[in-house]
């Protein structure tokens, strides 16, 4: 458990557990007991609204939301609180089904829960390079993290950065950094330890190639090919 306070959809995720199953819809209508809903959309009384500005009206299973229902989520949070979700919603969402949208959301600055999107992606990644991508294709992943470099703004940059690092330094996994929002709480970029990126100690002879070595000459390598974008 975190040491900080929960945060709100704004800010990132809460410390672990996201929420208790919900028995009462916060919100007055006739949905079933259950259900998650919101206000009706903006466009039925009239009013002229993007497509970052459809009112959210509600998951039909928030164990299993569409990718339209979190879109629209994502652009009005404060209509269902993370506190109101299922338990771990953020471990639920952070899978291939969703992951394309999740990185729309923290492409877009201007999104309410942008963190809360860059915080399931370094969930998906976590969980693609610690299970050797038996959890989530590599191809995918790639993709992501050379669109973040392409598109994306610093934390972006720092997401795919950071990927990149865990990928080559698997000993850089941290539970609360990964996991729990503590790279989105507190952003860095991440190293390899010293006595890694060293490398081994270089036998008597004649001298290594200058430049780096070891691991860390493995994290400097440039991407390979680029993978066709869906």
């Amino acid at each position: 458990m975190l040491d900080e306070p929960p945060l709100s959809a704004r800010d990132g995720p809460p410390a672990a557990t996201i929420g208790q199953e919900v028995t009462q819809s916060p919100f007055p209508c006739s949905a079933p007991k259950g259900y998650l809903v919101a206000s009706p959309p903006a466009q039925e009384l009239g009013t002229p609204v993007s497509l970052q500005q459809v009112a959210f009206r509600g998951f039909a299973n928030p164990v299993d939301p569409t990718s339209a229902e979190l879109r629209a989520w994502a652009y009005h949070p404060d209509t269902v609180k993370l506190q109101n979700m299922p338990p771990e919603w953020d471990l639920l969402v952070a899978g291939d089904p969703l992951i394309g949208t999740l990185l729309d959301l923290a492409l877009d600055e201007t999104c309410p829960a942008r963190r809360f999107a860059l915080h399931c992606l370094y969930i998906y990644a976590a969980d693609a390079i610690r299970t050797k991508f038996r959890a989530h294709p590599k191809r995918r992943l790639r993709k992501l993290v050379e669109r973040a470099e392409d598109d994306g703004d610093e934390q972006l940059q720092l997401w795919a950065h950071n990927t990149r690092m865990l990928l080559a330094v698997p000993e850089l996994f941290d539970y609360r950094d990964w996991c729990e929002g503590g790279l989105v709480r507190n952003p860095r970029r991440l190293r390899a330890p010293t006595a890694i990126a060293a490398g081994p100690a270089a036998p008597s002879g004649p001298p290594a190639p200058s430049g780096l070595s070891g691991l860390a000459a493995l994290a400097a390598l440039p991407p390979g090919p680029r993978a066709p974008r869906d």
